[in-house]
């Protein structure tokens, strides 16, 4: 009886153990999913302001790559939110969207 109480326990711990595991994996995931948004957003902008003629380049890559390598401060260990390929893939993206807004609005303002 011992032995099988034992194992129980066993069993317990380890399913408790992967809930636990799924609820930070899951964590993890909204973390990175709002921090992609969060690129996508800040690259869209800064396209736009480029695009406009309001923002210099080099300051719009340097918002930008803040973001794309920013770490994740709730992991224990030293991991990025995303994956980098990924951050600037939908960093440039967005940018080019931004910029060709961007543009298309500096050219109304100068045919006006």
């Amino acid at each position: 009886m011992t032995a099988a109480l034992h194992a129980l326990a066993e069993a317990l711990a380890h399913v408790e153990t992967l809930r636990l595991l799924d609820e930070l994996l899951d964590a993890r995931a909204d973390r990175q999913r709002r921090h992609l948004e969060a690129i996508e957003k800040r690259a869209g902008w800064a396209g736009r302001e480029v695009g406009a003629g309001r923002m210099t380049l080099a300051d719009a890559e340097a918002a930008v790559q803040r973001l794309v390598e920013r770490l994740d401060d709730d992991s224990p260990v030293m991991l990025r939110l995303v994956p980098f390929d990924v951050g600037v893939a939908t960093a440039r993206r967005a940018f080019r969207a931004g910029l060709e807004s961007g543009q298309r609005q500096l050219l109304q303002l100068v045919t006006r």
